[in-house]
């Protein structure tokens, strides 16, 4: 196992190409690489090889990994398994492969990207929050603001789930920094960061929750309102799918926030839009609705318990207690091939996570009710990570005001909202257009008709 191992996680055209590295010593330190989106090393926890499979964790992206080794290819062939979704990967010492995924990035167009020099003026700052138990915490961001005196209003961006950097960057896209860019050509500021832990910013993303990035951006919009260019009247919030339930959280909580612009945003209890989107992301995949139902009803069991408030410690004793018999699996996919010890890591380590556990107990209809400022409601038909019309609904139907609150459900587009046929996953990274024109339009258009 010495040495650096080359994989690459492939989504249509578009490949991620990772790095694992194993050290002589037999208790590590064993790390991760992903050198397209970083330079620094993420370290793996709970690393085993035996029998010729290869299982180790990463507490810091929320993911785990588990493969088994081909003697004929010479090369473990697994799945990596993160926030409750599995994606085929496969590892060897061969690196020429990994040398073509590199090439096969630097092909792909992203022609919507801004490149500098831009023709506004941009500031890159530093934000202060706090961990739960009062440690500092150093968000880095860039504010970027329109030509002119101001004062401007401003949104602060929000990313959505996983570890996101200032850009949203996923798949070769960066939409944060194309909607920076075109909001700033309209008069208006944004401010966009790399979430705790990720990037230029310190903190430990691994462990945090929802409430813990609310309590970020709440923090950050707090600092924005003394800057001179701003008005400080004027601040809202911008949150893409997990961000638009934090910018939920944060408006709930203070009445200073002058509107929110809700891109594929949760209306609906997570355990709910987990099922919906497992069913949904399944079916599109080609599995048939009934094995599509099984799985979703065989999740649901472990879900139901999480909902009832019970800690870690009881979640990993109830899945090794009811998901380990092998009479209770479902008959097809990935994790039928599991047994024992194996099953049990590969469900504890999708579901009892602190974000996990938070996200399925939580109905963000509780934050939305005590939302009293505009809302723009966007979302595409072709959603099959958050359902258009369960979410737009619940998030309109909890507003207790809809003065200048707008629902828009954009045809053919995805999750990321671009054009397609499918909104499969899959597609994400095989489409050259980031973010549609579309989009970009309604958006503007909301903005200018704000009183």
């Amino acid at each position: 196992m010495e040495g650096v191992w080359y994989g690459w996680l492939t989504v249509g055209e578009n490949v991620l190409p990772l790095e694992v590295h194993c050290m002589q010593e037999e208790e590590g330190p064993f790390e991760l690489y992903s050198k397209q989106q970083t330079s620094k090393a993420i370290p793996l926890q709970s690393w085993s090889i035996e029998k010729g499979v290869w299982q180790w964790e990463s507490k810091k992206l929320g993911a785990s990994y588990r493969g088994e080794w081909t003697e004929q290819e010479q090369k473990f062939k697994g799945v990596l398994t993160q926030r409750g979704m599995n994606m085929p990967l496969d590892f060897s010492k061969n690196n020429e492969r990994n040398v073509s995924a590199l090439e096969s990035v630097s092909k792909i167009k992203r022609p919507q990207t801004p490149h500098p020099p831009f023709e506004y003026p941009t500031e890159e700052r530093v934000m202060l929050s706090k961990t739960t138990t009062g440690e500092e915490i150093r968000l880095h961001g860039t504010l970027s603001l329109p030509k002119g005196k101001g004062p401007f209003p401003c949104l602060v961006m929000i990313t959505g789930s996983g570890p996101q950097d200032r850009n949203e960057t996923i798949m070769g896209h960066q939409p944060f920094a194309i909607l920076a860019d075109t909001l700033a050509k309209l008069g208006w500021a944004t401010f966009r960061y790399d979430e705790r832990g990720v990037g230029e910013s310190s903190g430990e993303f691994e462990g945090a929750t929802s409430r813990d990035f609310a309590e970020d951006a709440s923090a950050i919009f707090s600092q924005l309102k003394s800057h001179p260019q701003l008005d400080p009247n004027r601040i809202g919030l911008l949150g893409h799918s997990e961000g638009s339930m934090v910018a939920a959280m944060v408006a709930a909580n203070r009445q200073d926030v002058s509107c929110i612009v809700s891109m594929a945003g949760p209306g609906i209890r997570g355990l709910e839009l987990l099922q919906k989107q497992s069913f949904d992301i399944a079916t599109s995949s080609g599995k048939s609705k009934e094995d599509a139902q099984q799985d979703v009803d065989f999740n649901t069991r472990i879900m139901e318990y999480i909902v009832q408030g019970n800690d870690s410690v009881r979640i990993a004793k109830f899945i090794k207690d009811n998901v380990v018999s092998p009479d209770q699996l479902p008959s097809s996919g990935e994790d039928s091939k599991l047994e024992g010890s194996e099953l049990f890591d590969y469900y504890n380590a999708s579901f009892n996570t602190p974000w996990m556990r938070s996200f399925i107990q939580y109905n963000p209809n509780q934050d939305w009710k005590k939302v009293h400022c505009p809302v723009l409601i966007l979302n595409g038909d072709k959603d099959l990570q958050v359902d258009a019309n369960m979410n737009t609904r619940a998030i309109y139907g909890a507003l207790p005001s809809h003065a200048h609150t707008q629902i828009m459900i954009l045809s053919n587009h995805n999750h990321l909202f671009q054009y397609t046929e499918s909104g499969s996953l899959s597609e994400y990274g095989t489409l050259e257009e980031s973010l549609s024109l579309e989009t970009l339009e309604v958006m503007a258009d909301w903005l200018r008709k704000l009183p």
